[in-house]
């Protein structure tokens, strides 16, 4: 992770992905928007790695394309958090369907 983390690649891959997802999703709000980066960047450093070495992929070739499509996948999920109502939220945690 530290290796990413200094990474003048994995920081281009991450600007890539995360201007696709908000230019794609023009009513996103100011808070939405910090918080679905946050998310991303934060899935990229954490997940890469470890699904890397699942898949057992070649670190010099997939990388930084592994990284990117994981935060994509993190910021879809915290969008799809925020985008929950207070009784669609309670009812995921209670485990009830609609």
């Amino acid at each position: 992770m530290r290796d990413l983390l200094f990474s003048p690649e994995f920081w281009l891959a991450m600007i890539a992905a995360i201007l696709l997802k908000l230019r794609a999703s023009p009513q996103i709000t100011i808070f939405g928007a910090i918080t679905t980066t946050a998310s991303a960047i934060s899935c990229a450093l954490v997940f890469t790695e470890p699904l890397m070495d699942w898949l057992e992929l070649d670190g010099e070739i997939y990388t930084y394309a592994v990284c990117a499509l994981i935060a994509l996948t993190g910021e879809h999920i915290a969008r799809q958090v925020l985008s929950l109502g207070i009784e669609d939220a309670v009812r995921l945690l209670r485990g009830n369907k609609k």
